[in-house]
């Protein structure tokens, strides 16, 4: 596996010294799936997928007794500042990340 940190996914992420940062915030067992689904556009589990949903009171419920109120709100900063609005904080904005093909009006 890549060290994500030390090479962050600056083509979707932006800034690559802010991203680095803030991604030291995120726990590091996170890394992975965030960057497949920013990357890739690969589904996340369901803790991410809430958080992503902006549903950060599901999110704590789905995260189990390894995620600490700190990571949650680095993981909130990062969202808030790095990644694209478009793949983020609704439910919907999730879905046409993932299936961005279906969403094209033609």
């Amino acid at each position: 596996m890549a060290n994500l940190l030390a090479d962050p996914p600056e083509n979707v992420l932006g800034n690559r010294e802010a991203v680095l940062e803030s991604w030291q915030l995120v726990p590091w067992h996170l890394h992975e799936g965030i960057v497949r689904y920013l990357d890739q556009r690969i589904p996340m589990g369901s803790f991410l997928t809430a958080a992503f949903e902006n549903d950060f009171a599901e999110a704590a419920n789905r995260s189990g007794m390894g995620l600490t109120t700190f990571g949650l709100k680095g993981l909130g900063l990062f969202l808030l500042y790095h990644v694209p609005p478009a793949a983020w904080g609704t439910p919907a904005k999730v879905r046409s990340w993932l299936h961005p093909d279906t969403n094209r009006k033609g």
